[in-house]
């Protein structure tokens, strides 16, 4: 006992010195400030059907952000050649590619391309018009179709047909079996329905407005789109379009946890366009506010009057319209405070992920893309 006294008392004394030492010392440290862009995981800008654009050995674009997620697109024919025969080496492939950058990947799978739209290099399919749906089905869907699918895009899928719907839930069943837990994939969009998957059937539509609400697709239609996804992939977070004061299925599936995005961020054209005109009207629209001139105006049970704060818990994602590249290209509409207010507007709005289709950043508008990339540097949501 005794001992264990004195090595107590000594072992107390020493600890109290050592405290009262470290009380008196005083550290200063002044930081430096830095103006390096910092690359963040899973926000920012994104790479565009390339895993780094910015140091590719084919096509080097230097004035390009870095980035940490690649976003992919690819259309149902490409990935089921024959039926129940999967393309999977495609999609492992790019993952693959992905990871070993260091990068994780968006995918959307789609129905639909604009039409005439052809296939591009290094496609092995390059020059050829993009069917969008399997040629197998295309021959069983549309009577002018027969032994051979010519060269020729012009078929628009009626959304409504059973044997469209019911081979496209088996094709999502089998990529969601696949791809369901892969932790390299950040999110896929929903982008089963419409021209290059948008909600919409621009190009293929002889009007002003090819919005699907208009022409005579109902929620409930569509829904069923919108729950095939959120089935095959229930471990992962899903986006879906904005769409347009016609329109009431982004509000039913935000309401059901997706995400948002939406194309032409920086349209500025004149007259009619999705900065002054598109998407204001289709925010009020989706938060039950009414929009002149809109179709399915304040359907009470699909609006969502919380749709502006759903960025805590789900991604917000544009795409611009058109490339900066062409935006200099016209400088009275494209001038540096409009270009500034293109980014003011999706931080406004808490985005998570701008794609600027990794085309070449002109050089008078760089100072402006990186303050936003300075300022966009936090996760916006929590799963």
């Amino acid at each position: 006992m005794v001992i264990l006294n004195k090595t107590c008392t000594i072992l107390c004394f020493f600890s109290l010195f050592l405290s009262t030492l470290v009380q008196a010392m005083t550290i200063k440290y002044q930081p430096t400030v830095s103006q390096k862009i910092l690359i963040n995981p899973d926000i920012g800008i994104t790479d565009h059907q390339t895993i780094d654009i910015h140091n590719n050995p084919n096509w080097n674009i230097p004035s390009y952000p870095k980035t940490s997620v690649v976003y992919f697109r690819w259309y149902w024919e490409q990935l089921e050649p024959k039926k129940g025969v999967y393309n999977y080496k495609l999609i492992d492939d790019t993952i693959l590619a992905a990871k070993r950058a260091n990068k994780k990947i968006v995918i959307r799978f789609m129905t639909l391309a604009g039409l005439n739209e052809t296939y591009y290099s290094p496609n092995p399919q390059k020059a050829k018009k993009i069917l969008g749906i399997p040629c197998w089905l295309k021959k069983q869907l549309d009577p002018h179709t027969h032994d051979i699918c010519t060269n020729d895009n012009s078929f628009v899928v009626n959304y409504n047909n059973p044997k469209f719907k019911e081979n496209l839930q088996q094709f999502i069943a089998a990529m969601g079996k696949r791809y369901n837990h892969n932790p390299d994939i950040l999110r896929l969009d929903v982008g089963l329905v419409g021209t290059w998957g948008e909600w919409h059937l621009a190009t293929h539509y002889n009007g002003t407005r090819p919005t699907l609400g208009h022409i005579g697709y109902t929620t409930a239609e569509l829904i069923p789109y919108i729950n095939m996804m959120r089935k095959a992939f229930p471990n992962k977070m899903l986006s879906i379009d904005l769409g347009s004061p016609d329109d009431n299925f982004a509000s039913y599936a935000t309401k059901h946890g997706l995400g948002w995005r939406a194309d032409c961020l920086g349209d500025w054209a004149k007259g009619w366009n999705h900065m002054q005109q598109g998407y204001p009207q289709t925010l009020r629209h989706i938060e039950g506010k009414k929009v002149t001139g809109a179709k399915n105006n304040i359907a009470d049970k699909f609006t969502d009057p919380l749709f502006l704060s759903r960025w805590e818990k789900a991604p917000v994602d544009f795409e611009i319209c058109n490339t900066m590249d062409q935006w200099a290209q016209q400088p009275t509409i494209y001038t540096q405070q409009k270009v500034e207010q293109t980014f003011a507007t999706a931080l406004k709005l808490h985005a998570s992920l701008l794609n600027l289709k990794s085309s070449p950043i002109p050089e008078k508008y760089q100072p402006l893309l990186n303050n936003f990339l300075k300022k966009n540097w936090l996760p916006f949501y929590s799963e």
